[in-house]
C-alpha cells in the first residue's frame, strides 16, 4: 500500500513566529519571554530572536510543499439536512439562488434559524416557505417586548402560536451570552430575561406541546472570560467578543441557568448548538448529555 502523506496543520502555537509582540509591551513578563524564546525542545531549533519574530500571525500565509492527492466531492452521495443556518438570503431573488446550490451540493432541506418575530418572520414566510415548502423549516425568535410587563408570559405564548401557524417549526437562535436575552439598556440586572426565569415557563412548555424544538445558545467559548492577551485561547476575530471583567454573568453562571432549565423542562426539546459551548470538555459535555435526555 502506497503511504499517503499526512497533510499536518502549521504549529500555529509553536516556533517564534506567532505572536510577535513588541518587546515595550512584554519585556517584563516573563512567562511570555519563556514561550517566545525558551527552549522548546527540538534538536537543532535555535530559541534566538531572528527576523521572523516581526511577523504576525494574521499575515502568516505559509506556501505548503507538502504533495498529496486531493479529491473533492462536489455533492453528497445522499440527501443532506442543513440543520443551523441563518437568513442569508434576503430577497426571493437571493433565496431561489441559495435554492440552486443546495441543489449543487445535495442539501435537500435547509433549517433556518431566523430569530424573527411578528412582521418579519412574515416576510420570511413569502419568500422562504411559500416557494420552497418541502427545502426549508424556519425557526422563529421570541418576542422581548416589554419583559417586565405582568403580560409579558401570554404574549411571548400568543406570538409563538401565532408563528407556528405561519410556518414556524421551532426556537431560535435562542441566545444569552451573559446579559439576557434581551439587551435593553431601561432594565437592571437582576430583571434581563435567562433561561431558567419563570417568566418563560409558559413559553418553554408551549414549545413542549407544540412540538418546537429550540435551538440554544446559552454562555459562549470559555475563554470570552479570559484576558485579552496573548494567552487569549480565541482568534482576533472573536476579541468583540469578550465578556472578561464586564458584567453580566459568567461562563459556569450561564451553564448553571441553562442547566436549570433543561431540568424544569423535561419535555422540552432543546438543541445546543455549538457543542452547547463545551466542547474544549468533552467528558463534561458527554455527561451533560446524559443528563439530560431532552437536549
Amino acid at each position: 500500500m502506497k503511504a499517503v502523506p499526512l497533510l499536518l496543520s502549521v504549529c500555529l502555537f509553536c516556533g517564534s513566529v506567532l505572536f510577535a509582540q513588541s518587546e515595550k509591551n512584554w519585556s517584563d513578563n516573563p512567562q511570555w519571554k519563556e514561550a517566545k524564546y525558551g527552549p522548546w525542545g527540538g534538536p537543532g531549533v535555535d530559541p534566538a530572536p531572528g527576523p521572523m519574530d516581526e511577523i504576525l500571525l494574521k499575515d502568516y500565509a505559509p506556501r505548503s510543499s507538502v504533495v498529496s492527492r486531493m479529491t473533492v466531492l462536489p455533492k453528497a452521495r445522499f440527501p443532506a439536512i442543513d440543520v443551523h443556518t441563518h437568513v442569508v438570503a434576503e430577497t426571493s431573488e437571493e433565496v431561489a439562488e441559495w435554492v440552486k446550490t443546495m441543489d449543487e451540493v445535495g442539501i435537500q432541506t435547509s433549517v433556518v434559524l431566523t430569530q424573527a418575530t411578528g412582521a418579519e418572520f412574515d416576510r420570511l414566510v413569502d419568500i422562504y416557505l411559500k416557494p420552497y415548502p418541502s427545502r426549508f423549516i424556519l425557526f422563529c425568535g421570541m418576542d422581548s417586548t416589554n419583559i417586565n410587563k405582568p403580560d409579558y408570559p401570554e404574549r411571548a405564548v400568543a406570538e409563538l402560536v401565532r408563528c407556528y401557524k405561519k410556518g414556524a417549526r421551532g426556537v431560535g437562535e435562542w441566545t444569552d451570552k451573559g446579559l439576557g436575552y434581551t439587551i435593553d439598556s431601561t432594565i437592571t440586572a437582576d430583571e434581563r430575561l435567562h433561561p431558567d426565569d419563570a417568566r418563560l415557563d409558559a413559553f418553554w412548555e408551549k414549545c413542549a406541546e407544540l412540538k418546537m424544538p429550540v435551538n440554544i445558545h446559552v454562555s459562549d467559548h470559555p475563554s470570552n472570560w479570559t484576558p485579552l492577551d496573548v494567552y487569549q485561547e480565541r482568534t482576533p476575530d472573536y476579541q468583540h467578543f469578550n465578556r472578561y471583567g464586564k458584567d453580566g454573568l459568567t461562563y459556569e453562571e450561564l451553564l448553571e441557568v441553562r442547566n436549570r432549565m433543561l431540568k424544569k423542562h423535561p419535555k422540552t426539546t432543546f438543541i445546543a448548538c455549538h457543542l452547547a459551548n463545551e466542547g474544549n470538555d468533552l467528558e463534561r459535555l458527554g455527561k451533560l448529555l446524559q443528563t439530560y435526555p431532552n437536549l
